[in-house]
């Protein structure tokens, strides 16, 4: 794999979307989501530095 993977989801947190952010409960919600997703690419890119470091013959054999 050449570059980074990272790099589509370096997106600048205030960055609103196309169509803007709700404001009241629903706002709150899209607040939240944004949340919910910054910290699950954070989890997915430590889980595949993590796998990164691992050689392919410490994988566990099939069967």
């Amino acid at each position: 794999m050449t570059g980074s993977s990272t790099a589509v989801l370096d997106v600048p947190a205030t960055m609103p979307p196309g169509v803007g952010w709700a404001s009241g409960p629903l706002g709150e919600v899209q607040v939240a989501d944004r949340a919910i997703a910054r910290q699950t690419a954070r989890r997915y890119r430590a889980i595949a530095a993590f796998a990164a470091t691992r050689p392919a013959s410490a994988d566990r054999v099939q069967g």
